[in-house]
């Protein structure tokens, strides 16, 4: 597993046909889990099953979604990442700051991890309002994928 699971999920969510009614627990979950061991992919890829297997909207949406940015590798334009005024609007953290993208780092089992995609992924997924979250922060990157 690498972060273009987490990134697809969180892209997912902006659909409109998505109803995240029984889902936003298992969001919250997840993140719980992302933020207590961030390396323990086996545990965050069970909770993502659980969430994906119980949303097929939301499942169709992310498996076209992850196939896109694994075709993409790590050729994701920077400026798309979200801006530190979009992350103040979803976010009260007072120390809140982007650092950037970067390709990430291979991790144990030689998958790609990116620490800002993952830090954004919990803010969207421990959200009482994902959609509008996963909306604001990602929305430029959402578009250029479209157009891909």
């Amino acid at each position: 597993m690498n972060t273009n699971s987490l990134l697809a999920l969180s892209l997912g969510l902006q659909n409109p046909d998505v109803d995240l009614t029984k889902t936003k627990p298992s969001l919250k979950q997840l993140a719980r889990i992302i933020q207590t061991d961030v390396e323990d992919w086996e545990e965050i890829e069970d909770q993502l099953a659980v969430i994906l297997k119980g949303n097929t909207v939301l499942n169709k949406e992310y498996q076209i979604i992850k196939a896109r940015l694994d075709t993409m590798g790590d050729n994701i334009p920077s400026d798309l990442l979200p801006t530190l005024a979009e992350l103040k609007q979803v976010t009260s953290l007072p120390n809140a700051e982007t650092r950037g993208y970067h390709p990430g780092k291979l991790s144990a089992n030689h998958e790609l991890e990116n620490n800002e995609v993952i830090n954004m992924s919990v803010i969207v997924f421990a959200s009482e309002q994902p959609k509008e979250v996963s909306k604001t922060l990602w929305k430029k990157l959402m578009d250029w994928l479209k157009q891909k």
